[in-house]
């Protein structure tokens, strides 16, 4: 299993922590996969400034699903998959 991590934040002291699943199939050729990762990140960037001015942290974590066992586990259903 493949997993990436990337924290969204500003410095100093959080009161509150956001995490967010990114599962995915495939970043280098699906259309939908790379639409998706690119609309999250927007999506972050849009809501930094109250991010940072309620302290709130956030986790991103990027997994690459790479077998139909893991997708199993994972309760993957369809690619890509963004929850909270």
């Amino acid at each position: 299993m493949a997993s990436d991590t990337v924290t969204s934040s500003a410095q100093g002291h959080y009161d509150q922590r956001v995490e967010i699943d990114f599962l995915y199939l495939d970043l280098g050729t699906c259309s939908r996969c790379l639409g998706s990762n690119e609309s999250l990140r927007e999506a972050l960037e849009a809501v930094r400034p109250a991010l940072e001015a309620t302290g709130t942290q956030v986790e991103v974590r990027k997994t690459l699903v790479e077998s139909a066992q893991q997708a199993k586990v994972l309760q993957f259903v369809s690619s890509p998959t963004i929850r909270g």
